[in-house]
C-alpha cells in the first residue's frame, strides 16, 4: 500500500498518546513515529500502526467485506458526514491508555478504532475477526443513531455483541478463548485454539 499523511489534526489520539509517553504518564512502549497506510479506500479509514500490521490488514479487511452490504454503506455515509474536517481513523498498537485486557476499543463517536497490536499477532482468526466486527457494530449504531446501543454499558456491549453475530460473526469463538485464557493463560490460549503446538512469543 501507498503511505498517506494527512494534517496532525486528524490524528488527536495519536498527538495526545506521544504527548503522554514523551511526559513520562506512562509506559515507553515505542519511540518511533507511527505508520499511516489506507486501510480502507472506500469509505477512507486510515491505519496507524508501529510495524507488524500485515495479519491485521488483511484480518480487518476480510472482515469488512463480509459486513453486508447495505450495513457497509451505512457506516461509509456516517464517516463521510464528517468530511473533510475529519477521517476516521484505526489505531493498531499497544500504546493506548487504557489497552490493557481489551483486544479492541471505539471511541470519538466512531470515529476512532483501536486494537491490541500484540493480541492480533496470535488471535485465532474467528476470534479476531468477531473483536473486529464487535468494533465496527459500535461505528454502525452511531450510523443509526443509536448512540449509545443501549441504556447502559453492558447493554451497548450487548447489542455491538448483537450486530457482529446478526453480520454472522463467532462470538462463542471469543467466550471460548476467554474460558482458555482463565485456565492458561493468553498467548496458550491463542496456541491451543489456533492449533499451532509451537506458537509464537509475544
Amino acid at each position: 500500500m501507498v503511505p498517506w499523511s494527512a494534517p496532525k489534526a486528524f490524528f488527536p489520539s495519536i498527538r495526545r498518546f506521544l504527548s503522554a509517553v514523551h511526559s513520562g504518564r506512562m509506559q515507553k512502549v515505542l519511540m518511533e513515529n507511527p505508520v499511516e497506510i489506507p486501510l480502507l479506500d472506500n469509505p477512507l479509514l486510515i491505519l496507524m500502526h508501529f510495524g507488524n500490521e500485515s495479519r491485521f490488514v488483511t484480518l480487518f479487511q476480510s472482515t469488512w467485506k463480509r459486513i453486508p452490504e447495505d450495513d457497509r454503506r451505512l457506516i461509509g455515509d456516517y464517516w463521510s458526514e464528517a468530511k473533510p474536517t475529519r477521517i476516521p481513523i484505526c489505531e493498531l498498537s499497544n500504546c493506548w491508555i487504557d489497552h490493557a485486557g481489551k483486544y479492541g476499543q471505539c471511541t470519538a463517536n466512531g470515529y476512532e478504532l483501536r486494537f491490541d497490536a500484540s493480541a492480533f499477532l496470535i488471535l485465532p482468526e474467528n476470534v479476531a475477526t468477531f473483536v473486529i466486527a464487535h468494533e465496527l457494530a459500535h461505528v454502525f449504531q452511531k450510523a443509526e443513531g443509536n448512540c449509545p446501543g443501549g441504556a447502559n454499558q453492558q447493554e451497548n456491549e450487548g447489542d455491538a455483541n448483537f450486530i457482529a453475530e446478526k453480520w454472522k460473526f463467532d462470538r462463542i469463538a471469543l467466550l471460548t478463548l476467554e474460558a482458555f485464557v482463565k485456565l492458561d493463560g493468553f498467548e496458550k490460549a491463542c496456541r491451543t485454539l489456533s492449533g499451532d503446538a509451537d506458537g509464537v512469543s509475544l
